[in-house]
């Protein structure tokens, strides 16, 4: 009987930490997704600046647009660190709840099989 208690509370374990990955992989789509756009984005501004420019207007027209473009990248890489730093923590909670609760769980079934020895 012991035993299968203890099987149980194993699984509950490993579905709580593989639920916890299930997590960390949508989150590194996300990172990744970000990525992508930032390259899009430096693309782009690669070819803004090769864009050759002819008068003044020209120039200030190509010098907004290279500032859109940097906000721009600026922008998702904030994103994409605030993601990162928000799926870490839920992590830790995730880990910490899940060996609190064990830790809860083992301290019971020491204390109930104490009493009844």
């Amino acid at each position: 009987m012991k035993g299968d208690k203890m099987k149980k509370l194993l699984l509950g374990c490993l579905l709580v930490l593989g639920l916890i990955g299930c997590t960390n992989s949508q989150t590194a789509a996300l990172v990744e997704q970000q990525n992508a756009e930032v390259l899009a984005l430096q693309q782009m501004r690669r070819q803004i600046l090769l864009r050759p420019t002819r008068n003044a207007q020209e120039l200030a027209y190509k010098k907004a647009e290279l500032k859109m473009i940097d906000d721009e990248i600026r922008a998702t890489q904030y994103a994409q660190y605030n993601a990162q730093q928000i799926q870490s923590q839920k992590t830790n909670n995730a880990v910490k709840g899940v060996i609190t609760g064990v830790g809860a769980v083992l301290g019971t079934a020491a204390t109930i099989h104490h009493i009844t020895r």
